[in-house]
């Protein structure tokens, strides 16, 4: 057996399939807190007073947390979690050296996930990755096992959005969209049935605080992504101004989790192919039906 704690208390058989959306609410809260049972304001903990408040400890600290978002409000972005739990509200801000550092856990452990999945990820194998100690890990990651999978869960989540640049940025043209396309299906094709993201989302679940706003807030931005762009083919007189950009930019959304969510099961690109083709070509059949003056121009 290897040695090192879990990053996992168990995940439902399954987990990750359905693309970002699917996992969401599954699952339930980290089991295994010792890391935050050892540790409080970052000092060692005599270990009978861990022993004694090994179960008091983490409900005390989620229960904070869903305090503090109440008095924070909602947050506006992925990175505002990182800023209220982390930076601000639990802790000072990070200097520049620090914040790399951070990042460089973040992105290792995401590595690490990626390659062994969150039922076979100790600590140990991000600290040996990373080149970390104990004391660092727990220095940046309060809260243990579940503050640094919601880190990585945030890192995930730019991925999505950042593996479909330039083109989701520049969706001014039939031919922008045609390389968008491409670029979508072969980052699915690539990632193949499991999905860091969704297998995070389940295994964090909705009681562990900021987990589900990570996918929400993903959802909302690439949404808003796709209807910049119709609203850009609509400014350059490719669309009609009454199309509904909203609508069609939901449409195009489900279109790729749908696939996305097959691909995982199946292992097969084809309904996520057919379904984000069809949605696009329902953006051309609304352009055939410009009038005729508006489409010569």
């Amino acid at each position: 057996m290897r040695s090192g704690v879990s990053l996992t208390a168990g995940v439902a058989p399954g987990a990750g399939l359905g693309g970002e959306l699917l996992g969401l609410g599954l699952g339930g809260p980290l089991a295994d807190d010792s890391g935050i049972a050892a540790r409080v304001e970052g000092r060692p903990v005599r270990q009978q007073l861990a022993v004694q408040l090994g179960d008091l400890i983490p409900e005390a600290y989620y229960f904070l947390r869903r305090l503090l978002l109440l008095r924070l409000g909602p947050p506006r972005s992925i990175v505002d979690y990182e800023v209220q739990f982390e930076g601000g509200a639990m802790g000072k801000e990070l200097t520049v050296k620090g914040r790399a550092t951070r990042d460089r856990i973040v992105e290792g452990a995401a590595l690490v996930l990626r390659e062994r999945g969150i039922d076979q990820t100790t600590l140990d194998d991000v600290m040996a990755r990373t080149h970390t100690s104990k004391s660092q890990l727990f220095h940046y990651f309060r809260g243990g096992k579940e503050d640094l999978l919601l880190a990585v869960a945030r890192f995930e989540a730019e991925q999505v959005l950042e593996d479909q640049q330039p083109y989701l940025g520049c969706l001014d043209s039939w031919e922008a969209w045609q390389q968008w396309r491409e670029v979508v299906i072969k980052r699915y094709e690539e990632q193949g049935d499991r999905c860091p993201l969704a297998a995070l989302s389940q295994h964090l679940g909705r009681s562990t605080p900021g987990a589900r706003a990570i996918v929400v807030e993903l959802m909302r931005r690439w949404q808003e992504h796709l209807a910049v762009g119709i609203r850009a083919l609509q400014e350059a007189g490719h669309l009609p101004r009454e199309v509904d950009v909203d609508d069609r930019a939901a449409a195009l959304l489900v279109a790729i989790q749908g696939g996305v969510g097959i691909l995982q099961v199946t292992g097969q690109s084809y309904h996520l192919r057919v379904a984000l083709d069809d949605a696009i070509a329902d953006l051309h059949r609304l352009a055939d039906q410009r009038p005729a003056a508006v489409a010569g121009r």
